[in-house]
């Protein structure tokens, strides 16, 4: 997916469909509980994003399809480097990495924890 008006994007891959894939991510960026928050921060900031299809694997039964799509995957996390991507590695959450909060943003997360 890309924003218009930036350059960034994300990359991710689909066992199912691609239009069940898009309509997940866009149903959890319009109810604001996208598992991406930088994702959902590029939503909020720039709308609907574009989604598009950079290479169709052909789909087929067992375990093999999922690790040559992961590899695909991985192939252009690694050449692409995509800035909206929190995970560096393919079908895992390993190694995810979020910007450090700034101290505002820290402060409403204190004053909105207070008193519970």
């Amino acid at each position: 997916m890309t924003f218009i008006g930036t350059n960034e994007f994300y990359i991710g891959s689909t066992g199912i469909s691609f239009n069940h894939r898009w309509y997940r991510h866009s149903l959890n960026l319009k109810a604001q509980r996208h598992k991406n928050r930088i994702v959902q921060n590029y939503y909020n900031k720039y709308g609907e994003p574009k989604f598009e299809i950079i290479e169709e694997v052909k789909k087929f039964n067992g375990t093999e399809f999922k690790i040559i799509l992961l590899k695909k995957e991985q192939h252009y996390l690694d050449t692409l480097n995509p800035k909206l991507n929190v995970c560096p590695i393919a079908g895992s959450s390993l190694g995810r990495y979020y910007p450090p909060l700034s101290e505002e943003h820290k402060r409403k997360i204190r004053e909105a924890g207070k008193g519970r």
